[in-house]
C-alpha cells in the first residue's frame, strides 16, 4: 500500500514523479504545486493515467500538450481535448480524431467554440457527427454557416436550418433539394 502526503515542497514532487509505482507519478501529476517544468517532463511517462492528467492540467506547457495530440491512448486525448490550455491547432486536429469521445470534447471546448479558425476545422471535419453537432449550436458566426450550408450531408443542413437566422444561408437553404432542409428553413427563428 502506498501512502503519499506531499507538502507544497518541489523536491518532494520531483520524487514522486520519478517513483516507479505510478500512484505515486499519477500524485505528483495531480498536484496543485506541480511545476509545469516538471509537469512537461511528465507528459512523457510510460503511463497513460499519469499523462492523461498531465493533458488536463491548464499549467502544462502548450509544447507539451501538444505533443500529446498523438497520444495512443483517448482518455488521454480526450482530456487533452478538454482542456482550456491547450492550443487551438490541437483543438483543430482534435476535433478530427478517430475517437468519437474525443471528437466530442473538442467540439464541446469553450475554446473551440470561441476561435474561428477551430470552428472552420471542425466544420471540414470527415466526421459527419461533428458537423452535425455543429448545426445544431446556435449563433454560430457567419463563417462556420456559410462551410455548413454546404455540407452534403442533408440532415447537417436540415438542422442548420432550423437553428441559423443567417439570411443568406436561409437564402440557400430554402431552395435546398432535400424537403426537410426546406421545411426546417421556414422554422427557423
Amino acid at each position: 500500500m502506498l501512502v503519499v502526503a506531499v507538502g507544497d515542497d518541489s523536491e518532494d514532487l520531483q520524487v514522486l514523479a520519478r517513483h516507479k509505482i505510478v500512484r505515486a507519478r499519477v500524485a505528483a501529476a495531480a498536484h496543485t504545486d506541480t511545476p509545469a517544468e516538471l509537469l512537461a517532463a511528465m507528459a512523457a511517462d510510460t503511463s497513460p493515467k499519469v499523462r492523461r492528467i498531465v493533458a488536463g492540467r491548464a499549467r502544462t506547457p502548450p509544447d507539451s500538450l501538444r505533443l500529446l495530440v498523438a497520444d495512443p491512448d483517448a482518455a488521454t486525448r480526450k482530456a487533452l481535448a478538454a482542456n482550456v490550455s491547450t492550443p487551438t491547432e490541437v483543438l483543430s486536429k482534435l476535433g478530427g480524431d478517430d475517437n468519437f469521445a474525443v471528437r466530442y470534447a473538442a467540439l464541446t471546448n469553450p475554446v473551440a467554440v470561441a476561435d474561428l479558425c477551430v470552428l472552420k476545422a471542425l466544420c471540414a471535419s470527415p466526421h459527419r457527427d461533428v458537423r452535425l453537432i455543429l448545426a445544431q449550436q446556435p449563433r454560430l458566426p457567419t463563417e462556420a454557416v456559410t462551410l455548413l450550408v454546404q455540407d452534403p450531408v442533408g440532415q447537417v443542413r436540415e438542422y442548420l436550418a432550423e437553428r441559423t437566422d443567417d439570411p443568406a444561408a436561409l437564402e440557400i437553404l430554402v431552395n435546398d433539394p432535400k424537403p426537410r432542409v426546406r421545411a426546417g428553413s421556414g422554422t427557423s427563428t
